[in-house]
């Protein structure tokens, strides 16, 4: 299972899944908001540590999503744009002061 996160068109930012049969990814949030099946909507889908850590369950439930997303051809679209893996929650001060990163290469 293959995660990252995308920006939509929209500007918001999401958790996307590569499909492997369409060779694309596919936005989750976005997924399960047109695919509106209630067992989909249990999925961790702004949560990127859950779904890491959801196991086989999870990862059966996301190829779900993408076989129901592309039979319905719903396509979210996405920009691939450079973003952390991960929207850090708090951002240390002093972790973005070259100051800090001098000192700490020595």
């Amino acid at each position: 299972m293959r995660l990252r996160r995308v920006r939509l068109v929209g500007g918001d930012d999401a958790i996307a899944v590569w499909d492997d049969e369409a060779t694309r990814w596919t936005a989750i949030p976005s997924a399960i908001a047109a695919v509106g099946e209630p067992a989909f909507a249990e999925l961790p889908a702004d949560d990127m540590i859950a779904l890491l850590a959801g196991g086989e369950e999870t990862r059966e439930a996301l190829r779900a999503l993408c076989v129901a997303a592309r039979e319905r051809n719903t396509d979210a679209e996405c920009e691939l744009v450079p973003l952390l893996p991960v929207a850090p929650v708090l951002m240390r001060a002093f972790a973005n002061s070259e100051r800090h990163w001098i000192q700490g290469a020595r």
